[in-house]
Protein backbone atom coordinates (compact mmCIF):
# COMPACT_ATOMS: atom_id res chain seq x y z
CA UNK A 1 0.00 0.00 0.00
CA UNK A 2 1.23 3.20 -1.00
CA UNK A 3 1.20 6.18 2.27
CA UNK A 4 -1.39 8.83 2.18
CA UNK A 5 0.42 10.86 4.11
CA UNK A 6 3.39 11.62 1.96
CA UNK A 7 2.72 9.60 -1.35
CA UNK A 8 6.26 8.55 -1.66
CA UNK A 9 6.47 5.39 0.22
CA UNK A 10 5.41 2.31 1.09
CA UNK A 11 3.34 1.74 3.98
CA UNK A 12 4.13 -1.59 6.01
CA UNK A 13 3.29 -4.10 8.60
CA UNK A 14 5.69 -4.32 11.46
CA UNK A 15 5.45 -5.15 15.36
CA UNK A 16 7.46 -2.76 17.93
CA UNK A 17 9.33 -5.58 19.73
CA UNK A 18 9.41 -4.38 22.62
CA UNK A 19 5.70 -4.13 23.09
CA UNK A 20 4.62 -6.39 20.85
CA UNK A 21 1.89 -4.01 19.36
CA UNK A 22 1.93 -4.37 15.56
CA UNK A 23 1.61 -1.60 13.39
CA UNK A 24 1.32 -0.06 10.07
CA UNK A 25 4.41 2.81 8.76
CA UNK A 26 5.60 4.32 5.88
CA UNK A 27 8.88 3.32 5.31
CA UNK A 28 9.53 6.99 3.81
CA UNK A 29 8.22 9.28 6.15
CA UNK A 30 7.92 7.47 9.30
CA UNK A 31 3.74 8.36 9.66
CA UNK A 32 2.25 5.03 11.80
CA UNK A 33 -1.07 3.81 12.16
CA UNK A 34 -2.12 0.66 14.81
CA UNK A 35 -2.95 -2.47 12.85
CA UNK A 36 -6.62 -1.91 13.91
CA UNK A 37 -6.91 1.27 12.60
CA UNK A 38 -7.88 2.50 8.84
CA UNK A 39 -4.96 3.78 7.09
CA UNK A 40 -6.08 7.51 5.63
CA UNK A 41 -4.13 11.10 5.82
CA UNK A 42 -5.51 12.36 8.28
CA UNK A 43 -5.35 9.75 10.75
CA UNK A 44 -1.48 8.86 11.11
CA UNK A 45 0.47 9.65 14.02
CA UNK A 46 4.88 10.13 13.82
CA UNK A 47 6.72 6.70 14.75
CA UNK A 48 8.92 8.31 16.76
CA UNK A 49 5.48 10.13 18.81
CA UNK A 50 4.19 7.08 19.13
CA UNK A 51 6.66 5.09 20.92
CA UNK A 52 8.60 7.69 22.92
CA UNK A 53 5.71 7.23 25.70
CA UNK A 54 6.94 3.65 25.42
CA UNK A 55 10.58 4.38 26.37
CA UNK A 56 12.16 3.81 22.73
CA UNK A 57 13.33 6.13 20.54
CA UNK A 58 11.63 5.49 17.41
CA UNK A 59 14.61 3.79 15.19
CA UNK A 60 13.89 1.27 12.87
CA UNK A 61 15.98 -0.97 14.44
CA UNK A 62 13.02 -1.24 17.27
CA UNK A 63 10.56 -2.56 15.00
CA UNK A 64 10.58 -6.13 13.47
CA UNK A 65 8.41 -6.10 9.55
CA UNK A 66 5.86 -8.66 9.29
CA UNK A 67 3.98 -9.86 6.34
Amino acid sequence: MWCPRCDQGEVVRAKIMATGEVVRVCQECDALWPDDVEVKKDNFKDFSTFVKPKGLKGLWSELQRIP
